[in-house]
């Protein structure tokens, strides 16, 4: 009942707002941060006196509501947008609903588009106050920092393929239960897996602690070795741990900088803002590129009715 009514006010809220063939475009994404992304590449298809609206409505099944709950007979589609993570929704076979105003993410979630070499490259030199290093340099770093991402991907086989068994068997579980903090850390840019996370034998054990499941699910084994066979670990990857280990890759090369056995860097950077996974998504997604996918689906709604207007 809360879910309906927290959908009412979004609706309510948005149609006051509403101007048709107004300069405004319109969109709704799933969470909080969103927005942090998708703000700065929808603006920067905007002409300087647009304005965009965003809502986060928390979890695609309400941004599907919404959609559904509109007359597109009355509101246009390329002026009102929709933003959702693709999710597990292709590996559990599910129907993800299609139409041109929704866009969806190209892997797990936004967050797997972000965490790539450039944004690496922006953050170390944006952030860490590593602006000094020469262009060589930081190519080292970075080339380090794509060793060790696909490693740290490896690593999650397992935890993933147990998600998506316990999704694919109807069991619902809080992700952020599980910190990859009790289970990495980053030091000089190397990733390492601590012994016994949070007192328990194994990462695996470690998980099931986590999230309060008893029972031991043995077919994740197949799914992990589809995983790791048909290379699809990075896709189906969750994009909440990635971004972790961006920012810990980065803290740990800015903390570690006198003792990279990769790089030589003799001055001490200095960091004008404190980055931690609380404000990653703020300080991390404006450095971002815009995937060529999201790129298309701006042309072919937002752009097409700046064009009409």
């Amino acid at each position: 009942k809360s879910r309906e009514n927290h959908i009412i006010v979004f609706l309510h809220e948005f149609r006051i707002r509403y101007k048709r063939k107004g300069k405004a475009i319109y969109g709704f994404v799933e969470g909080k941060e969103d927005p942090s992304f998708y703000r700065g590449i929808i603006e920067a298809k905007l002409p300087s006196d647009w304005k965009l609206e965003l809502w986060s409505v928390g979890g695609k099944d309400n941004i599907f509501k919404i959609h559904d709950k509109l007359d597109w007979r009355r509101f246009n589609k390329e002026q009102i947008i929709f933003f959702v993570d693709r999710d597990l929704s292709d590996i559990l076979q599910e129907k993800i609903k299609n139409d041109k105003n929704i866009y969806i993410t190209d892997g797990y979630s936004i967050e797997n588009s972000i965490v790539n070499k450039d944004t690496c490259a922006r953050v170390l030199i944006e952030v860490c106050g590593l602006h000094f290093l020469s262009h060589n340099d930081i190519d080292v770093i970075v080339s380090h920092f794509c060793n060790q991402l696909d490693r740290f991907q490896k690593l999650l086989i397992p935890i993933m393929s147990h998600i998506i068994s316990w999704r694919k068997n109807g069991i619902k579980v809080n992700l952020n239960a599980i910190n990859m903090k009790d289970i990495f850390k980053v030091c000089r840019g190397f990733l390492i897996k601590k012994k016994y996370p949070k007192r328990t034998r194994h990462y695996i054990q470690y998980i099931y602690k986590q999230c309060h499941i008893s029972k031991y699910h043995k077919e994740s084994c197949e799914i992990a070795l589809l995983l790791y066979k048909e290379e699809l670990y990075s896709r189906y990857c969750r994009g909440k741990y990635l971004l972790w280990f961006l920012v810990e890759f980065c803290l740990s090369i800015y903390r570690d900088y006198n003792m990279l056995p990769y790089v030589k860097i003799n001055k001490k950077p200095k960091m004008h803002l404190n980055m931690s996974i609380a404000n990653a998504m703020i300080l991390v997604a404006p450095r971002a590129k815009c995937p060529n996918s999201l790129a298309t689906f701006l042309k072919e709604t937002v752009c097409n009715y700046v064009s009409s207007i």
